[in-house]
C-alpha cells in the first residue's frame, strides 16, 4: 500500500548504498566466470587473460566495472516489483491462485483464532495447562502476523507480515496509513526517520540479494550443479527477507504508538480524550485528510502561539 512512497525513498536510499549492492553482482558475474571456467578449463582462461597488454586489462577492468553497475542498477529498478510479487499481488494467470491460496489461509486463521479464544478464556481463569501455555503463545505470536480484517490478508507469508503492519494503526488508532504515513513522516525526528528508512533499506537490499540468487539459476546451463545452489541461495536469504520485513514491521507499529499525536498538533485536530474513542477520532482525522470532509462539530484546536487563519 506504500508503494509509491518508498519507491521514492528508495531512490535517495540507492545512492547511499551502491557499493553494498555491487557485492551481490560481482558474486553473480564471478560465480559464472567460475563456473564457466570449470567447463572449459581454468588454464586456457589464465592463459588468455595472462596474453593480455595493459591496455587490453585496462578495458576489461572498465567492462567488469560497467557490467557491475549496469546490472547493479536494472535490480534495483526491479525491486519494488519483486517485492510485490513476493508479497502476492499477483494478477492475469495468477489471480485465481492468490484467491484460492487466500481462502485456504483465511480457513486456517479462523480455525486459530478459535482455538486461541478457547485457550484465553482459560488462560483468564488461570486453567491453562503448561502445554496450553505454550500453545496460546505460539498462537498469538503467529496470529499476530497476519491481518485482523480478511479482506486485507495476502497468499503470502511475507504479503500477510507487512500488511498486517500496515493495518495496525487502522485497528488501533483509525489512522489509515496510506493517508496518513506519508504525512507523519515529514514529522519524525531525523533519527527516527533514519531508523525507519534504515530498516526499509534493509528489507531492499534482501529482496535484491534474493533475486540475484534466482538469477543464478542460468548458469545451469554451465554447471547443474548452479541450480542446486541457487536453490540453497533462495532459501536461505527468502527467510532473511522474512526477518527485515518483521523489524520494519515493527518500527511502523513503533512509529505509530509513539508519534501519532504529532500529526494531530501538525493539523490542529483536536486530540482523543481517551482511549476508547480513539478509533473514531482517527477515522475523522483520515477521511479529513483524504477527502477534506469533517463534522460541524470539529474545531481546530490552537496552540497560544499560534496565529489563527484570516477571517475571510
Amino acid at each position: 500500500m506504500l508503494t509509491k512512497f518508498w519507491d521514492k525513498i528508495a531512490e535517495n536510499l540507492a545512492q547511499e548504498s551502491k557499493e553494498i549492492l555491487i557485492a551481490p553482482a560481482f558474486v553473480f558475474w564471478a560465480g559464472g566466470i567460475g563456473l564457466y571456467a570449470l567447463r572449459k578449463g581454468w588454464q586456457s582462461l589464465l592463459l588468455a587473460v595472462a596474453s593480455w597488454n595493459t591496455a587490453q586489462s585496462i578495458a576489461a577492468i572498465l567492462a567488469l566495472l560497467a557490467i557491475l553497475t549496469i546490472s547493479t542498477t536494472l535490480m534495483s529498478q526491479f525491486t519494488i516489483s519483486v517485492l510485490r510479487w513476493l508479497e502476492g499481488y499477483w494478477q492475469g494467470l495468477f489471480s485465481g491462485m492468490a484467491r484460492n491460496r487466500v481462502e485456504a489461509i483465511n480457513q486456517k486463521i479462523s480455525q486459530k483464532e478459535e482455538r486461541w479464544s478457547w485457550l484465553a478464556k482459560q488462560r483468564t481463569s488461570e486453567d491453562l495447562s503448561p502445554s496450553q501455555a505454550r500453545e496460546y503463545t505460539q498462537l498469538d505470536a503467529e496470529l499476530a502476523n497476519y491481518p485482523v480484517n480478511e479482506i486485507w490478508r495476502m497468499p503470502t507469508r511475507l504479503g500477510n507480515l507487512i500488511r498486517s503492519a500496515e493495518e495496525y494503526p487502522v485497528i488501533h488508532y483509525g489512522l489509515e496509513i496510506n493517508v496518513t504515513w506519508p504525512r507523519l513522516w515529514l514529522l519524525l525526528p531525523e533519527p527516527v526517520q533514519k531508523e525507519v528508512a534504515r530498516s526499509r533499506k534493509n528489507l531492499d537490499q534482501a529482496v535484491q540479494i534474493f533475486s540475484w540468487a534466482i538469477l543464478f539459476l542460468v548458469w545451469g546451463i554451465l554447471n547443474p550443479w548452479a541450480i542446486l545452489i541457487a536453490i540453497l541461495l533462495a532459501i536461505a536469504f527468502y527467510q532473511s527477507i522474512i526477518q527485515a520485513a518483521g523489524a520494519y514491521g515493527e518500527l511502523l507499529k513503533s512509529t505509530y504508538d509513539l508519534y501519532r499525536f504529532r500529526l494531530y498538533e501538525a493539523v490542529y485536530w483536536p486530540k482523543p480524550e481517551s482511549p476508547n474513542v480513539e478509533v473514531h477520532a482517527g477515522q475523522t482525522l483520515t477521511n479529513y485528510l483524504h477527502r477534506a470532509e469533517a463534522s460541524k462539530k470539529i474545531k481546530f484546536e490552537f496552540k497560544p502561539n499560534d496565529e489563527k487563519p484570516l477571517a475571510k
